[in-house]
């Protein structure tokens, strides 16, 4: 059989209890510390990753944004240069174009 705590204390004297207890009480103080020591760790070293992975994606975001905008004006450009150009073509094959330059005598 296991004796309990109580039995343990009961037995020993007064000045070995109060070595006893303060013993205990030092190596849970200790264990706390050191369990509190490894969450303040954990947490540090959790938000270091955090903040590195938001400026990645922050990064990521910010590229992609900047390359649907230039893919905008590009894809802009490339609807308003054709229509440029069409327009100008239906102007030079007009008559009235036509008429002009050949009274002009172009």
């Amino acid at each position: 059989k296991k004796k309990g705590g109580k039995d343990k204390l009961a037995r020993m004297s007064s000045e070995d209890r109060l070595r006893y207890l303060q013993h205990r009480a030092a190596i849970e103080e200790e264990s706390k510390r050191r369990r509190d020591q490894l969450v303040s760790t954990y947490l540090k070293n959790k938000l270091r990753h955090e903040e590195l992975s938001a400026k990645i994606n922050s990064a990521k975001i910010n590229q992609q944004w900047r390359q649907c905008l230039r893919h905008l004006k590009n894809k802009g450009k490339r609807y308003y240069a054709p229509k440029k150009i069409f327009c100008s073509r239906l102007f030079f094959h007009s008559k009235k174009f036509r008429g002009e330059h050949m009274t002009l005598g172009v």
